[in-house]
């Protein structure tokens, strides 16, 4: 029975931020990945795909944050900033080591733009819900 219920909580709140991290992982693993548009419709294409990315991510953070280890909201939004902040560094330092892509401190900014956007949708979502 407990070895059951720990698998249950591993796929239900580990497995997909894990696969979601993969997924990140992965992309940032191909080299000179390019959509083969326009350039400024590939730069608005990489910054939104950025910004979606992180938002999942900071969601996936945040359930766990705020279901299992039962933190307050404001916790749970440090907690996983923090997570999505450490996170896309060490994606940034990854992407030195691909060739034809290099990390950006830049990107970072935006991925946590991503993970502030997700945080501001899901606390209207938890306030909305919660006042009803």
């Amino acid at each position: 029975m407990f070895v059951s219920k720990r698998l249950k909580f591993f796929f239900m709140f580990y497995f997909p931020i894990l696969v979601w991290m993969g997924f990140i992982f992965l992309l940032s693993s191909i080299p000179s990945l390019k959509t083969g548009a326009s350039i400024p419709v590939e730069l608005i294409f990489r910054k939104f795909a950025h910004l979606t990315e992180y938002a999942i991510l900071v969601w996936l953070f945040a359930r766990i944050f705020y279901q299992l280890c039962h933190l307050s909201l404001r916790m749970t939004f440090i907690f996983s900033l923090l997570g999505v902040f450490l996170f896309s560094l060490s994606d940034e330092f990854h992407q030195f080591f691909v060739v034809g892509r290099s990390g950006n401190f830049f990107d970072v900014g935006f991925d946590l733009l991503g993970a502030v956007i997700g945080l501001i949708i899901l606390w209207k979502y938890v306030v909305l819900n919660n006042k009803k």
